[in-house]
């Protein structure tokens, strides 16, 4: 399965679709993916095999889990939405996810993330950016 890189800026339309980078795209169009609340603020798009196996393993987590962690992993499932691009390369970005992540319709990040493709609002994106930065100075730093 493909590794996803790279960086991209796109735009939501009237109807709220967001049109997939053509590089991103092949790994969406027989299955379809599948959006969810990603980590630090961010929407994730989960190819649907590598969405499925994610599920069957938070699955056999929460059989050995206790109610209150099953119950947090279920969320998973409740925030989780269905997309498949259409001709055009557009996938619906449902409402409450543009609100979760702070996603300006008019600038997106479209970002791989090795196996997921991340939805950033960029403004965010280069704030944790550079946290991740200093961190990475401050070690070097403590390393000389």
């Amino acid at each position: 399965m493909d590794r996803f890189v790279g960086r991209y800026e796109h735009s939501l339309d009237t109807k709220g679709r967001l049109v997939l980078p053509a590089r991103l795209r092949p790994a969406f169009e027989q299955s379809g993916g599948y959006l969810t609340k990603g980590p630090e603020g961010c929407v994730d798009l989960w190819p649907h095999e590598r969405f499925q196996a994610k599920l069957a393993e938070l699955e056999a987590e929460a059989a050995e889990a206790d109610d209150r962690r099953a119950r947090a992993r279920e969320r998973v499932f409740a925030a989780a939405e269905h997309v498949t691009p259409d001709v055009q390369g557009r996938i619906p970005i449902a409402p409450y996810l543009v609100a979760f992540a702070g996603l300006d319709p008019a600038r997106i990040l479209v970002r791989g993330a090795n196996k997921t493709v991340q939805l950033w609002n960029p403004e965010r994106w280069e704030r944790l950016e550079a946290i991740a930065e200093q961190d990475l100075l401050g070690d070097e730093q403590e390393a000389s």
